[in-house]
């Protein structure tokens, strides 16, 4: 209780950003199974898809009319 109220709402707005993320990445590239079992082949597929997500937020923002995908 002995945190600052200003470092709180920082906190709390960094949460919330990473949430949409994972929102917009459940929408947009769903990771119904996964194409390997060892961890590296599951990581490699995570950062393929948040490679992806990043290239489809830096289009959408570049475009003048802001489509849906």
């Amino acid at each position: 209780m002995d945190s600052d109220p200003d470092e709180i709402i920082a906190i709390y707005r960094q949460r919330w950003e990473i949430e949409l993320l994972f929102k917009q990445i459940k929408q947009n590239f769903p990771l119904k199974y996964f194409y390997g079992e060892s961890a590296n082949t599951i990581k490699i597929q995570i950062w393929v898809t948040l490679i992806a997500c990043l290239l489809l937020i830096v289009m959408q923002r570049g475009l003048i009319h802001s489509w849906s995908l």
